[in-house]
């Protein structure tokens, strides 16, 4: 009994969670188009991409302009073992402990180069492993890409109907949450009237989106392809995001953020700074290995797809934009981005300036938002935060 009220009790604290990731889960059934469900797959791809890089600069400040560095040489080793043959995971493994080995082999000049001679540095690192490439290119006679295509699992039925199992299983929990908060209220305000009606309407649908992908008409054809890539890429996002923000909110989290905000404090008080850098460094690589590994199943793997400075580029701008050291406002800012990008280039007159408009846009929202989307509103918009409470809280009952 006491567990039950336990797990009851963890539904109730983590219930807007269960909302989200279930309308992530029924999304496909949401989005008509095959087209915009693989466009968000890409986005949450970059989104891994950003939550590392969100480790290293938001969290242990350290500037790192050659991040892409970990991400691509990730995309090649599992894109190579992808295409040979290998199982997906051994080639995600590969990819991740790729990653992670780049980005340490980076931070070991740290000891003596700081600041922004560091980030030129790695910037430096990973122009030569892009120019490395291109001259073994020149050199062999032949352009060196890889082309590893989907996993064989976005082919598996099976692995279609587990994720709606666990849509389903949202639902059940949802479902049960909203009834238990609808039992525990006494006086209505209008912030429990909210909730329950945005619990409701989610959990509709929620039931409408399983109900719908199992009619089997996501089944056939390449359809099956984009909808199971979505849930793979979705899995390790939600994988990705929620083993960080363990390990931010860990010990070792908090020497992060010590060291962002006054490393020479942080080294008075015994902590070795260079090894807990390496420590974000090899997070941030290992995530960076994932999103690589996933990023080389839908495209072409060469040098300037894996190593363009502009990938490293896109994630800050993107960390800046939803708000540094905040984790859900690089992944805010990455979809916003990337949805962005692909709206403008489907526009024909919009596409050739595309980024020009971006960054526009990402000049304006700075200007309004200084410390991000997220980061402004935790920091500094705390009188309206106090207004929406007040207002939440007047009793209508």
């Amino acid at each position: 009994m006491a567990y039950m009220k336990e797990l009851m009790n963890r539904i109730m604290s983590n219930l807007n969670v269960f909302l989200i990731i279930a309308i992530l889960f029924v999304l496909p059934a949401l989005i008509s188009s095959p087209y915009w469900l693989s466009v968000f797959s890409i986005a949450l791809i970059w989104a891994i991409f950003a939550i590392s890089y969100d480790v290293i600069f938001g969290q242990a400040g350290i500037f790192n302009f050659g991040h892409t560095a970990s991400f691509g040489a990730a995309a090649f080793i599992a894109g190579y073992l992808t295409h040979t043959g290998f199982p997906f995971i051994l080639a995600l493994i590969a990819g991740v402990i790729t990653g992670a080995a780049v980005s340490v082999a980076m931070g070991l000049p740290a000891r003596r180069v700081k600041g922004v001679y560091y980030a030129i540095l790695t910037l430096a690192f990973a122009e030569a492993l892009r120019l490395s490439i291109e001259n073994l290119s020149r050199y062999i006679g032949t352009s060196i890409s890889i082309s590893a295509g989907y996993p064989p699992i976005v082919w598996s039925r099976e692995f279609y109907y587990f994720n709606i199992t666990i849509a389903f299983l949202l639902f059940v929990v949802m479902l049960l949450g909203l009834i238990v908060r609808i039992k525990s209220l006494n006086r209505i305000s209008i912030g429990d009237l909210l909730s329950v009606l945005v619990s409701t309407i989610v959990i509709v649908i929620t039931l409408y989106g399983v109900i719908n992908l199992l009619s089997g008409r996501f089944i056939y054809g390449f359809r099956i392809i984009t909808v199971n890539f979505y849930y793979l890429t979705l899995i390790l996002f939600l994988f990705s995001y929620y083993l960080t923000k363990r390990i931010i909110y860990s010990p070792v989290g908090s020497v992060w953020r010590a060291i962002r905000e006054n490393p020479t404090r942080t080294e008075v008080l015994g902590y070795d700074i260079y090894i807990y850098s390496l420590y974000a460094l090899a997070v941030s690589g290992a995530l960076a290995g994932i999103a690589g590994s996933l990023f080389a199943s839908v495209t072409i793997i060469n040098s300037d797809t894996a190593f363009s400075a502009m990938n490293t580029i896109i994630v800050l701008l993107s960390v800046i934009l939803g708000g540094a050291g905040t984790l859900i406002g690089s992944v805010i800012g990455m979809l916003i981005i990337q949805i962005l990008r692909y709206l403008l280039a489907s526009a024909p007159l919009l596409s050739h300036a595309s980024m020009a408009i971006i960054g526009i846009i990402y000049i304006i929202v700075v200007l309004v938002f200084p410390y991000g989307i997220v980061g402004t509103w935790y920091f500094k918009a705390i009188r309206l935060r106090r207004k929406i409470m007040k207002i939440l809280s007047i009793r209508i009952k």
